[in-house]
């Protein structure tokens, strides 16, 4: 039986190689999401190192902020898994949404992620061997 998660982060690639499209096309998404779901909500914003790693209390003013997100430098989410792991003043995170164009320097084993992660990807998927969860935006 599955049980919807209590605490769900999404995690968005905003790196160079993300087109202005592409971001509003995740911004949707999360607002989306966020407005059908009962879960508190946690987002980083990702490119060469996590900018941001904050707790949403009011989605229409993070979507606000976001909406003026820019890409700049690489993708590296291998710090994600130990952000999502070790935060000492949130709840365990149920689900992770990963955002991004599927261009990564690495892509962080599934089996390092503290959580289930469901990639959503424009462009390219995460490669075998690795068994995430992938959707792909169109």
């Amino acid at each position: 039986e599955e049980v919807a998660p209590k605490e769900l982060v999404f995690v968005l690639d905003t790196s160079g190689s993300m087109r202005p499209d592409e971001l509003r096309a995740f911004l949707g998404g999360v607002r989306r999401i966020a407005e059908a779901s009962a879960a508190s909500l946690r987002v980083l914003e990702v490119d060469a190192a996590i900018q941001v790693d904050e707790d949403v209390d009011d989605l229409d003013e993070w979507l606000r902020r976001a909406s003026r997100l820019q890409g700049g430098g690489g993708t590296d989410f291998g710090a994600v898994p130990a952000a999502l792991r070790h935060h000492p003043d949130l709840e365990p995170v149920d689900l992770a949404l990963l955002f991004t164009d599927g261009e990564p320097i690495r892509w962080p084993d599934p089996r390092e992620w503290p959580c289930r992660v469901v990639v959503v990807t424009t462009r390219t998927l995460p490669p075998k061997p690795y068994e995430y969860v992938r959707l792909e935006l169109e």
